[in-house]
């Protein structure tokens, strides 16, 4: 059984420290948001657990048991998770995608994180900021959120450093525009990844890797973003939306195999005529060789043979 400290607990929120060392790194991951809690409620989405336990980091978790924004986030949570963290002599990191790459943001500032890395964040859920912004997602939770509580829109969080990560081609690059506007974080553009950066990204360059690389290996921030972005536009998920006979090529010499982004990207330039006729001879082999990703989307894509 995994040894954990139970740091922090309440209705809604559970912090737990997994530690290792007091002179690694400490990461404060933030849970995403879950379909299911709108009927069952409990702490399990610890948030790239499996991959950072793995990793010479000391390993927080940070899960709301509900899909609020963490805009219930007691002073009394922050406080104790402080407490542990001024434990710590390595650099501290917040992390997140979606609803958690928000939190990973809206509270770097009071946890002294030295960087925070969020994927496809949010800047804010306010009613008038989505309708400025023309994002008709998450309408049910931000009406029940209201008054909605963002350090980024105050400017709270000009000097924090670290990356966003996101699809400029995708109603989130809305919401990257004014986080980076209001930050001093780097921007990781992974157009065509959509909602799914975090998803792209692991694909094509691996969370584990990125972390080893720039917090153990220090390797350099700018060094790194340029190898993800040279990966990332050779990748079948870019390619599949942007270039059609290198597409095709990699297809081939991949035997075919290729990731739900990839597929969904697939959807789109079929349902609007980018590829040519003869691309159907491929969706066959792309089913068989895909087997263990979304069925429904499969389905989808076999309906165009």
């Amino acid at each position: 059984m995994e040894e954990y400290e139970e740091v922090f607990k309440d209705n809604n929120y559970c912090i737990k420290l997994y530690y290792k060392n007091i002179n690694f790194p400490t990461l404060v991951a933030f849970s995403n948001r879950e379909e299911s809690y709108s009927s069952v409620r409990n702490f399990n989405r610890e948030f790239g657990k499996n991959a950072f336990q793995k990793l010479d980091f000391n390993y927080i978790s940070f899960v709301s048991n509900k899909n609020d924004w963490y805009q219930g986030v007691s002073r009394l949570a922050i406080t104790r998770l402080n407490v542990v963290l001024k434990r710590m002599k390595g650099l501290v990191f917040t992390y997140g995608s979606s609803m958690g790459g928000f939190a990973a943001l809206n509270f770097a500032n009071h946890l002294n994180a030295s960087y925070a890395f969020s994927f496809s964040p949010q800047a804010s859920l306010d009613t008038c900021f989505m309708s400025q912004i023309n994002d008709k997602r998450w309408q049910v939770e931000s009406k029940l959120l209201l008054p909605f509580k963002s350090e980024i829109l105050k400017g709270d969080l000009q000097n924090q450093a670290g990356i966003i990560f996101f699809d400029s081609d995708h109603i989130d690059g809305k919401h990257a525009k004014v986080i980076l506007e209001n930050t001093s974080l780097i921007p990781c553009d992974l157009k065509y990844s959509g909602h799914g950066s975090i998803s792209a990204f692991n694909t094509i360059y691996g969370i584990k890797h990125f972390f080893n690389k720039f917090c153990i290996e220090h390797v350099p921030m700018d060094c790194i973003l340029k190898e993800v972005d040279r990966v990332w536009v050779e990748s079948l998920e870019y390619l599949s939306l942007n270039d059609y006979e290198k597409f095709q090529y990699k297809l081939i010499a991949t035997d075919y195999k290729v990731s739900q982004i990839t597929i969904r990207n697939i959807l789109a330039s079929l349902n609007n005529r980018r590829y040519p006729v003869e691309f159907k001879e491929s969706i066959p082999k792309i089913v068989e060789n895909n087997k263990a990703l979304n069925e429904a989307l499969l389905v989808k894509l076999m309906q165009f043979c």
